[in-house]
């Protein structure tokens, strides 16, 4: 014969589960809590004395005095740069995004009041000369065009005032 009563648990077994459950979330938050103490409080290991007096001596021993640079950017949108190829063919236009990377205020208002002026110098110069690369004859060769801009742009506003000129953007004209 088959006994039809369910089995029960003792009320000793289902505490002792739900113990279990507990303690194991508390050991676990403990744990955690320890981990991300040590990691928050930079308990990497002391450095030993002589680690620090080499720590000490490594900017000495660095690059000499660099000037400090209060790097700033003068955007310039839209800049129409011809393809001209070996021959002096112009094959299309591409849009130019630049970015003049200027040390400080000063340089910064001085290069965005002459904007125009630099527009005129790069045209007459981008113009004159091919602008492609020799391999792909219908492809911008952009290193050419980045020294040329730089070229250009420190012959007409000083050699101080343009630290570096930045292609940021370059879409073909359609």
């Amino acid at each position: 014969m088959v006994d039809d009563d369910p089995i029960e648990l003792p009320a000793s077994g289902k505490r002792r589960g739900v113990l279990m459950i507990i303690i194991g979330v508390v050991v676990g938050l403990l744990i955690g809590g320890g981990a991300v103490y040590l990691l928050v409080s930079g308990s990497a290991k002391a450095p030993t004395d002589a680690e620090q007096t080499e720590a000490e001596a490594a900017p000495e021993e660095a690059a000499p005095d660099l000037p400090k640079i209060d790097l700033l950017v003068v955007p310039v949108r839209r800049f129409a740069v011809p393809l001209i190829d070996h021959d002096g063919d112009v094959l299309g236009y591409m849009w130019v995004d630049l970015a003049f990377e200027v040390d400080g205020p000063d340089h910064q208002s001085y290069v965005a009041a002459r904007i125009p002026e630099l527009r005129d110098a790069f045209l007459r110069d981008l113009n004159a000369r091919q602008t492609t690369q020799k391999d792909k004859p219908g492809a911008l060769d952009f290193e050419l065009l980045r020294e040329r801009l730089d070229a250009v742009s420190k012959q007409v506003m000083g050699p101080d005032r343009v630290l570096r000129v930045r292609i940021t953007n370059a879409q073909r004209v359609p």
